[in-house]
């Protein structure tokens, strides 16, 4: 069981208390806080409130979850997935090709490394590789793969932990993980430490909130997450932390993942250094108006998930779901509804006899589509729709079947 352990009274980036709360989202649970079908364990559940700094304008959530023991059995990982796969080798040939002499080899740190497939990317070019990552069972899939994991939450201390190769590297990736690090400011003063002064590269991916709210993508609002970024609230955290902002979203959007804000900085130098980017303007710097309107589009596309998910079921077509990912599961959660699914269906369940937290939808392999099929299944990651639809037709379900959550928000399905 979770608890919240602190309410924050201040920014997390800046440190103001002029905050204020535009969006809440009632007695929603952890991501991956399956439980169990024989009702042994109950999962964590608590309102998740949504605030603007109106000094930094960097959304974020203002409490923290405890993850002391969140972390330890996490397994959810994208290493699998072949367009996932084709982003991490173009990242590393870019960000390699694009800032670095040709021939040389690099030390790289990846923090949140998961079972090590970005950094593998980067060690088939020839360069040293390094990942710390808290959950247990990724960084020995990462191990497996010959890539050195340290295994933990990566906080100030976390320095001390680096063997002495890697306390001076050439670049750091942290890719949706950021946006995890209840203390970001903390986290990116380590990060400037350990990143050679006058070359270094931090590369960020983080979920872009331009995005959500132009989407009403709520389901990317999690307890896991503690700041929501835009390219110029991050430019703005970057600055604050002595970072020069020197790209955005640097790769084709064919390639990018769904919902990605890829940023590349480089430690502020003293001399010199980089081009950098030129300051991107808020564009609704002091309105408050601007996070107000994207609370309604966020309460919109949830009315909209359950009227589709009702019309179906009056006019008698089942339903599942695929991704038991945050997408399928925060989605689910927040639904009145979410019980007229059958099932969520994943490529890679946590296990077996398991329901999705608060929704309380049974989780199953991809097997159980081919034996208790149904009419439509809803996408919820919809980023990976041509892998998916390939998985299914292997088991009998038609293209057409499947419908992208996308869709629905946009109101481009039709039940």
């Amino acid at each position: 069981m979770k608890e919240i352990i602190e309410y924050l009274v201040h920014c997390r980036v800046c440190g103001s208390v002029d905050t204020e709360e535009f969006l809440r989202l009632p007695q929603m649970p952890m991501t991956g806080d399956f439980v169990p079908t024989d009702g042994s364990r109950v999962e964590f559940k608590a309102d998740i409130p949504l605030c603007v700094c109106r000094n930094c304008w960097t959304c974020q959530t203002l409490h923290n979850v405890d993850f002391s023991t969140y972390y330890e059995d996490y397994e959810y990982s994208v290493g699998a997935s072949g367009t996932a796969a084709r982003f991490m080798d173009s990242i590393a040939s870019h960000v390699t090709s694009s800032y670095f002499t040709e021939g040389e080899q690099l030390r790289i740190l990846e923090i949140g490394s998961g079972d090590g497939r970005q950094l593998e990317s980067f060690r088939k070019l020839g360069h040293a590789v390094m990942g710390y990552e808290p959950s247990a069972p990724l960084a020995e899939l990462a191990r497996a793969r010959g890539i050195d994991s340290i295994c933990g939450l990566f906080r100030r201390e976390s320095l001390n932990d680096l063997p002495a190769t890697f306390r001076h590297v050439d670049i750091i990736l942290m890719s949706f993980t950021l946006d995890h690090i209840p203390d970001p400011v903390g986290a990116m003063d380590c990060c400037r430490k350990l990143l050679d002064p006058n070359r270094g590269l931090l590369v960020i991916e983080n979920h872009d909130l331009e995005k959500i709210f132009e989407r009403g993508e709520f389901c990317l609002f999690e307890h896991e997450h503690s700041i929501y970024l835009t390219a110029a609230t991050a430019q703005r955290l970057l600055d604050r932390c002595g970072f020069d902002l020197i790209a955005v979203n640097p790769l084709p959007e064919a390639i990018t993942r769904a919902n990605s804000l890829v940023l590349v900085a480089s430690p502020k130098a003293p001399v010199g250094g980089r081009t950098i980017l030129s300051s991107i303007g808020l564009g609704y710097e002091g309105a408050i108006e601007w996070y107000q309107n994207g609370a309604e589009t966020i309460r919109t596309s949830i009315a909209r998930f359950d009227s589709y998910v009702s019309s179906c079921v009056n006019q008698g077509i089942t339903l599942a779901g695929y991704g038991a990912g945050g997408r399928g599961v925060m989605t689910l959660a927040a639904s009145r509804v979410a019980s007229s699914l059958e099932y969520l269906v994943d490529q890679n369940p946590k296990g077996e006899g398991i329901l999705a937290p608060s929704s309380r939808v049974p989780v199953v392999g991809l097997e159980h589509v081919r034996i208790h099929p149904v009419d439509r299944i809803i996408v919820f990651s919809f980023g990976y729709m041509e892998e998916i639809q390939d998985d299914l037709a292997q088991r009998g379900i038609p293209a057409g079947a499947l419908v992208s959550i996308a869709d629905i928000w946009s109101e481009k399905a039709v039940a």
